[in-house]
């Protein structure tokens, strides 16, 4: 789907598009996509992006193509979880849609900026501890959450 999404030349619009490359009949293991399509303003300054979430709502379900709301337009996160069944509610979605404003607005007068990136990545990074087993070194830890 992403494929033939990438290498369409279509001028359809997104929902439309989906229609267009996915059969009805086909069925995927449950996937939340998001797609999304860089536009220039009129003025060719300020890039927007007409924006799509595609899900299946956890395996073997019909596609669902929805357009993002103003809150997921603004900061948004997406996890494998179920849309509209608390795929929302996950700890990492909920750690990055509250720290990544902070993170955008401290970003300092750094003109490559690396020290941009560097704090998106290490909010991609974070790890929920979402649980504590005491015998275990501080290391190991990671390896279950």
């Amino acid at each position: 789907m992403v494929s033939s999404f990438l290498l369409s030349n279509s001028e359809h619009p997104l929902e439309d598009q989906v229609e267009e490359l996915v059969p009805v009949d086909a069925k995927f293991a449950g996937f939340n996509l998001l797609l999304l399509i860089p536009t220039l303003d009129s003025g060719g300054s300020i890039i927007r992006y007409e924006s799509l979430l595609v899900t299946n709502h956890g395996g073997g379900g019909s596609l669902t193509p929805r357009t993002l709301s103003s809150s997921e337009r603004t900061c948004g996160a997406l996890s494998n979880g179920i849309d509209g069944a608390g795929a929302n509610l996950w700890p990492k979605v909920q750690h990055a849609t509250g720290r990544f404003p902070a993170v955008v607005e401290s970003r300092s007068t750094d003109p490559t900026g690396a020290e941009l990136i560097q704090d998106l990545f290490q909010l991609l990074a974070w790890v929920p501890n979402l649980f504590y087993i005491p015998h275990l070194p501080v290391n190991c830890l990671e390896l279950f959450c």
